[in-house]
């Protein structure tokens, strides 16, 4: 078994991963001794199901700003198949799952409120995103996951090989939490400069 322990931080650990892959050029494919057991012992499925990819690739993104690139892993079994080894370092349960699919489940609620608010509504410049002031998301989330029996987990069918988005059953009692919680959020309209400044302010609250 790969022993980590040689990197004293994640922040080690990340920077000889971009190492190794900023070495390579777009779609040459090459195999990694460190990726290869960072993706087999953490990944959350393909350590559970005994996953273990043979050989590694990066493509092209087609918004650099969002992410660099697309990373690849060929499986033997299932052939290439996107992952991110990001998330093997931080560290992805299924509860971290069932928290973006909440965020799926509202997408309604939130492009509806983004057609009637065009603009920020703290400066004026074209809106980018939806912000949620009170309570944040991710506050929404937590409390929605918290109230979940085990018949709700049980409930709950995850494919990571599938291609399919993950997303929750309608009737499941923690999508209609977060689409009853936001009858009451509070929502506001940002640029990307002031959904930052938010973001900002909202950490400095929190620390006083």
């Amino acid at each position: 078994m790969f022993e980590f322990a040689q990197f004293k931080t994640k922040t080690a650990l990340r920077d000889a991963i971009r190492a190794e892959i900023n070495s390579v050029a777009m779609n040459q494919e090459f195999t990694s001794d460190l990726l290869q057991a960072l993706i087999s012992q953490r990944h959350y499925y393909c350590s559970a199901k005994g996953l273990v990819p043979e050989k590694f690739k990066k493509t092209k993104h087609p918004d650099f700003k969002t992410a660099p690139y697309y990373f690849w892993a060929f499986f033997p079994t299932i052939g290439w198949h996107g992952v991110s080894w990001v998330k093997c370092i931080d560290g992805w349960t299924l509860t971290d799952g069932v928290a973006s699919a909440l965020r799926i489940s509202v997408r309604p609620i939130i492009e509806a409120y983004r057609n009637t608010h065009r603009n920020c509504e703290k400066c004026g410049k074209p809106t980018a995103d939806i912000d949620h002031v009170s309570p944040e998301f991710k506050t929404i989330a937590e409390q929605a996951i918290a109230a979940m029996t085990q018949a709700d987990w049980d409930s709950i069918t995850y494919d990571w090989i599938s291609e399919e988005t993950f997303t929750l059953p309608e009737n499941l009692s923690c999508v209609q939490f977060v689409k009853n919680a936001h009858e009451t959020a509070v929502l506001m309209s940002v640029c990307k400069e002031c959904h930052r400044a938010n973001a900002r302010n909202r950490k400095m609250i929190d620390q006083i």
